[in-house]
């Protein structure tokens, strides 16, 4: 039979990636948010383009909803 001790997981994992240059953290969520958004602007950038849509239409329509999605 084993022990309850080995039935259970102790979910405490540490929040910081890696620290950059020893004083600056950098957190899992933190990074994943950049990686989220340089990932859409690149699908939203490669559709317009697709779509023959201009880059004067496209940069401010991404830094409007940049800022909306930061300060939501």
């Amino acid at each position: 039979m084993l022990s309850p001790l080995l039935l259970s997981i102790n979910w405490n994992p540490d929040p910081e990636l890696f620290n950059l240059f020893g004083s600056i953290p950098i957190r899992y969520y933190g990074l994943l948010w950049v990686v989220g958004i340089g990932l859409a602007y690149l699908v939203v950038r490669q559709q317009y383009r697709d779509k023959k849509i201009g880059d004067d239409k496209f940069e401010p329509l991404f830094f409007y909803c940049f800022f909306g999605i930061l300060i939501g």
